[in-house]
């Protein structure tokens, strides 16, 4: 989704109005430069608190966070992003045992939520199995639903799946109702770079 961010800047409380546009896209691409006072992984980490809050208004504490990465098949770029995810989703619920309300969490000061808000890089497997944390490449996430639902026949298919802000594309053979992923390629462009650019040319 979209956010924006009112932030001030100075002690003169001028506002810097930041439009922030798919946070796994800014968090995860090496290719969108990100020109903002406030790192892009702190204010993912206060999207998905957020997000935590919403969900637990709705469902107490009974579910658990699945999230996909933009990622191809390189296992060490795979092994980076996971950790990445792993940082920020941990980091959020870190938040979120901290603040225990939406109402507390959202009254917060910007400078004291910037000092609450330290990124957990040295987490451990306790910590995944613990909040139910799972994070798979996109497009594995994706073929895991629709093979599920048996909507696509056995053998061998190939997957585009356009997203807000990445394209990945898959190539795979499902067995048994599930997706043996051959080849992937993940790129930081989709129906958001698509819009911007026909916005120019009107």
């Amino acid at each position: 989704g979209t956010i924006l961010a009112k932030l001030p800047v100075d002690e003169k409380k001028v506002v810097e109005k930041c439009y922030y546009r798919y946070f796994k896209l800014a968090t995860f691409s090496n290719s969108v430069e990100w020109n903002h006072k406030i790192d892009s992984d702190i204010i993912s980490v206060w999207y998905i608190a957020y997000i935590l809050f919403m969900l637990q208004e709705i469902l107490g504490e009974d579910f658990f966070v699945q999230m996909g990465i933009p990622s191809g098949t390189n296992q060490n770029i795979l092994l980076r992003q996971k950790r990445k995810a792993f940082t920020i989703l941990i980091t959020a619920y870190k938040l979120v045992e901290k603040y225990r309300t939406k109402e507390n969490f959202l009254n917060e000061k910007y400078t004291s939520l910037i000092q609450s808000t330290e990124l957990i890089k040295n987490y451990s497997e306790n910590d995944v199995l613990f909040y139910g944390l799972n994070v798979m490449p996109e497009a594995f996430a994706g073929l895991s639903s629709i093979t599920q639902q048996k909507r696509l026949a056995t053998g061998m298919s190939l997957l585009v799946d356009i997203g807000g802000g990445t394209t990945d594309i898959a190539f795979f053979t499902i067995r048994e109702n599930q997706p043996d992923i051959h080849s992937v390629i993940s790129f930081p462009k989709g129906l958001n770079f698509i819009f911007e650019n026909y916005i120019r040319q009107i």
